[in-house]
């Protein structure tokens, strides 16, 4: 049970809920209920959780939690794909009173996103299709051990898994036919390589560092979608075919976009530990010299080809090298939610989760400084 939470943090949990589920949930919750409204006297922000994962913060993550450490885009506009689920039957939606209970039956002492996802889940999804999308939440609220078919693999260090769904299949590379866009992204190449080219120097087409470890690799990324959203003000007119491409793709919530290596640099090995999400790469621009650059995932490398399409787990260890003394590398490179092996239900959950992770964020951002400020 909830002891004594603080109105500030009181508040943040009633914004969520009222945001997720639709319903007035501060309408009639003006009397205290329970322990609510009672001050804790330490005042301490909440919400920021001991589980082992995060959730899955704007891009300065590539998952729930850890990952690399992502620098300030532009602002979202409009998620992609763009279709909300569907609000629940009236008679599914619940009352300030609920709400109330809700909020009673939280321990301010653990990670409050997790206590609020399954309540929310529950109205707008058949709980009988959400197995495995509630193991999940079980382990990012500490609860849930990784499976051990899934820990056997040194070279996929289950210790740096973040977010987890159980029964994935996990392989370090995926045969691209399975994804319908990556046989549609071949198709069109001649189109994509023409549209980047007129990217390029375009007002609003830049490339951009997104990660951490990108200063000092040489990677750098013209961002076509960032957080699994379009950017304001980017010339997508440009780039129709790709654009339309990329809006029947369940992005994921690091990137979509043209990534480019310098010449004898490359990305030093590491994991993403995200085991929901999958990254395609189509070549679009290679060097020509005896000495390709290369891509290993787990044992195994690969070399890009122009205008075919690779695709990996990221869970996998996985570095990058372009041995050109003189020529970049680009791929277009896009994350991409694995729906080969979730079910729509889950993967429409998931979707779901993200959106909320993101408001729930700004709603704890909010609430800390409105803290900071009354305290």
């Amino acid at each position: 049970m909830a002891r004594g939470l603080h109105p500030t943090f009181l508040l943040l949990c009633l914004l969520l809920l009222s945001l997720a589920l639709g319903c007035s949930a501060l309408a009639g919750f003006g009397a205290p209920a329970g322990n609510r409204g009672q001050t804790k006297g330490k005042g301490k922000g909440k919400g920021k959780g001991k589980g082992r994962a995060a959730g899955p913060a704007a891009p300065k993550t590539a998952g729930f939690a850890k990952s690399a450490v992502v620098h300030a885009p532009p602002a979202p506009v409009a998620p992609v794909p763009a279709s909300p689920p569907p609000p629940p039957p009236p008679a599914l939606r619940p009352t300030s009173a609920d709400v109330g209970a809700i909020v009673d039956s939280i321990d301010d002492d653990q990670d409050v996103f997790w206590q609020l996802i399954p309540h929310i889940l529950a109205t707008e999804f058949p709980p009988e299709k959400l197995t495995r999308v509630g193991a999940l939440i079980e382990f990012s609220q500490g609860r849930r051990p990784v499976d051990p078919i899934d820990q056997a693999d040194s070279l996929r260090p289950y210790q740096d898994l973040h977010a987890y769904m159980p029964g994935i299949p996990a392989s370090p590379w995926r045969d691209p036919s399975d994804f319908a866009f990556a046989r549609e992204l071949e198709e069109n190449f001649p189109v994509i390589k023409a549209e980047f080219e007129a990217l390029l120097g375009a007002d609003g087409a830049d490339f951009q560092h997104v990660t951490e470890m990108n200063y000092e690799s040489g990677w750098k990324t013209l961002v076509l979608c960032y957080n699994s959203q379009k950017r304001p003000g980017f010339p997508y007119h440009l780039c129709p075919v790709t654009t339309r491409i990329l809006d029947t793709v369940p992005i994921a919530g690091r990137i979509a976009g043209f990534n480019r290596q310098l010449p004898n640099s490359g990305i030093p090995l590491h994991t993403d530990g995200n085991n929901m999400w999958l990254t395609l790469q189509m070549g679009i621009s290679l060097p020509k010299g005896e000495e390709r650059p290369w891509i290993r995932v787990g044992p195994e490398s690969r070399s890009w080809e122009e205008g075919k399409c690779l695709v990996y787990d990221t869970t996998y260890e996985h570095e990058t090298f372009n041995p050109s003394p003189s020529e970049e590398r680009v791929v277009l490179h896009v994350d991409f939610w694995n729906y080969h092996d979730m079910t729509p239900v889950e993967l429409a959950a998931m979707q779901r989760v993200y959106e909320l992770r993101e408001r729930f964020l700004e709603a704890e951002g909010v609430a800390n400084v409105a803290a900071k400020r009354l305290g």
